[in-house]
């Protein structure tokens, strides 16, 4: 049996009075106002499908420390291989728009390997090769790190600039960073991949005839102004 009330002269029923929530949340949105038949999408033909993934083309030049394009150099990234420069040095990789970063590595003969994070946007990111920097025991070279230099560490926390040093005999040799900002320095690192790449600013080492070792200055990667530093090196024994 169903109860007829009547409020202001118009009847009301408790059955429609159980259906109103269900029908304002049908009819309105989640801020309450309305919602407009026409605004809603209209689902596809043969049910509902997700858009595939947007890729993103990630592009820039591969130049030296002169502007100069390199060509031919390789450009390494670990979501998408490998490529080469063209012959002005740019090049060109697609990859996922949900990437965030990509860790690329670039590489041609005659200069310093580069690594740095490429961000997935469309805006042109230029690579920088720098001249490979050779030395041997006893000679020094003033170096400059900036904001651009590749990075190096576990998680590429650091800037650095490295130079290769060779000693035509055996001997001990002490090397040392004298930094223009000492506070802005983070340190010293020698070989491939030491345990952890902060070494403090000083590294005494036993060196081979023919032998050759990477000596890198590093700076903290948010620097955002370049750094001076001479790296120093003297034979002991």
């Amino acid at each position: 049996m169903r109860t007829r009330l009547t409020r202001l002269g118009a009847p009301l029923t408790f059955g429609v009075v159980l259906l109103s929530p269900a029908i304002a949340i049908l009819t309105a949105g989640c801020d309450g106002n309305p919602v407009r038949p026409s605004l809603l999408p209209t689902p596809p033909a043969g049910g509902l499908s997700l858009p595939p993934a947007a890729n993103i083309t990630i592009s820039g030049r591969v130049v030296d420390e002169r502007g100069n394009g390199v060509a031919r150099a390789t450009v390494f990234t670990f979501q998408t291989g490998s490529t080469t420069t063209d012959s002005e040095g740019r090049y060109s990789i697609v990859v996922p728009r949900s990437t965030s970063l990509i860790e690329a590595k670039v590489e041609y003969p005659g200069y310093e390997r580069h690594e740095r994070y490429l961000h997935a946007v469309a805006t042109p990111q230029d690579l920088l090769l720098r001249d490979i920097i050779r030395i041997a025991p006893g000679e020094s070279r003033q170096l400059t790190v900036t904001p651009d230099d590749s990075l190096y560490g576990f998680d590429f926390e650091y800037r650095r600039r490295t130079v290769r040093v060779t000693s035509p005999t055996d001997a001990t040799v002490e090397f040392e960073v004298v930094a223009d900002e000492p506070r802005f320095f983070e340190g010293l690192a020698f070989g491939v991949m030491p345990a952890y790449p902060c070494c403090g600013s000083r590294i005494t080492l036993t060196m081979k005839a023919g032998q050759e070792v990477s000596v890198h200055g590093l700076m903290p990667c948010g620097a955002a102004e370049e750094r001076r530093f001479s790296l120093v090196s003297r034979i002991l024994q």
